[in-house]
Order: C-alpha cells, then sequence, then structure tokens
C-alpha cells in the first residue's frame, strides 16, 4: 500500500478518485521547514525540537485541511472543479497557512535576536507550554 486513495461522490451522482501521494502528503514542506528550525542557532536544542513537533503537527493539519477542501469543492462542483479545487484553491489555502505559520515564527526569531525580554519570555514559554 503506497498510496491513500479518496473516492468522492459529486452531488451530480459522479465519482472521481484522489491519490495522495508523496507529494501530496505534506512530507516535502515538513522536512523543509524542520530544516529552516534547526539552520538558525539563537534557539536551544529544546525549543528546536519542541518547534519541530509543533510545525510538523501544524503542516499536517492544515494539509489535511487543504485535502478536506479539495474534496469538498469537487463534491460540490463536480469532476470539472479537480483543477481549480486541486492547482488554485488547495494550493492557495495550504501555502497562506504555511507562510503565516513561518512568518509568525520568523517575527519570533527577530524578536529573539534583538531584544533581551524576548529571550527571556521564549524561554519561560518553551519551559511553560513545552
Amino acid at each position: 500500500f503506497e498510496y491513500g486513495i479518496i473516492f468522492i461522490k459529486t452531488l451530480k451522482g459522479d465519482y472521481i478518485t484522489l491519490r495522495i501521494d508523496f507529494e501530496c502528503s505534506g512530507i516535502i514542506e515538513i522536512l523543509l521547514y524542520i530544516s529552516w528550525v534547526f539552520f538558525f542557532s539563537v534557539f536551544t536544542k529544546y525549543q528546536k525540537i519542541v518547534m519541530s513537533v509543533v510545525g510538523f503537527m501544524y503542516i499536517i493539519f492544515i494539509n489535511s485541511m487543504r485535502i478536506i477542501i479539495i474534496c469538498e469543492v469537487i463534491h460540490f462542483g463536480g469532476n470539472g472543479a479537480y483543477s481549480v479545487a486541486h492547482n488554485i484553491v488547495g494550493k492557495l489555502f495550504f501555502y497562506v497557512f504555511i507562510v503565516l505559520f513561518v512568518l509568525f515564527r520568523s517575527a519570533v526569531l527577530f524578536l529573539c535576536i534583538y531584544e533581551t525580554t524576548c529571550i527571556e519570555y521564549a524561554t519561560w514559554r518553551f519551559r511553560v507550554l513545552g
């Protein structure tokens, strides 16, 4: 069993089969994010691990939501909506939320580089929430 397969019935009664392969699973984006986290030396090893785990869960969640949105667009729009659902709606949703997440982390990183209080806050936050 190599791929995830989803069967969708449209409102018109047609059926379409979606195959979730390696590129659609979000693995590439997860590896990219984890590499980005470990590249910067501002955070401690513990904080990097926490950020990696949180990012991993976030990317899995957003990718799952992307797949659900694609399925819903196809369900309501019919088989002809597949290209729009996958190439525009799904990718736009996924990348907007990934960029927002990375910008949030970048803002924290920027503040931690230039403000001592942020480092103290981040350390406290990871101790309490981590």
